[in-house]
């Protein structure tokens, strides 16, 4: 089980608002590990955990309670969208944003029914993913 990525507390903006808190839910240590060091020259995102699969996701998430969850939309046992039914259950609920290289038709579906906010694509800009990161934290 990964730990989580910084026991730093949640720090605050210049204008006084708060840090996005991040989980980055992948299977694949490079993208985490590249999303991780990309998300770094963000001043307002900060990458609290990672995990590797769905159900290390939901514990990880019940602990550190982070505000988006970018989650990859093909995981290892559990599925994106049974996680992300679990993690909707959590108080407080985070945004969920799938993570994938391609839109599977019967996956993206499920997910997105499931709760998750919305989608980016793996081969996207950075700043692509960053404003969904942004846009995922202002909903509900």
């Amino acid at each position: 089980m990964d730990v989580p990525v910084s026991g730093r507390e949640v720090s605050s903006q210049a204008d006084g608002s708060r840090s996005i808190r991040l989980v980055i839910v992948d299977d694949h240590p490079l993208v985490r590990q590249s999303l991780q060091f990309a998300l770094l020259s963000s001043e307002d995102i900060e990458v609290v955990g990672e995990a590797v699969n769905g159900e290390e996701a939901i514990s990880v998430c019940g602990t550190l309670h982070p505000d988006v969850v970018l989650m990859d939309l093909r995981l290892p046992g559990l599925s994106s969208a049974e996680a992300i039914r679990e993690l909707k259950r959590q108080q407080p609920t985070p945004q969920v944003l799938v993570l994938t290289a391609d839109i599977d038709e019967r996956l993206m579906p499920e997910a997105l029914a499931a709760g998750a906010c919305g989608y980016v694509l793996k081969q996207g800009e950075l700043t692509d993913i960053f404003s969904a990161i942004r846009a995922a934290s202002q909903m509900g």
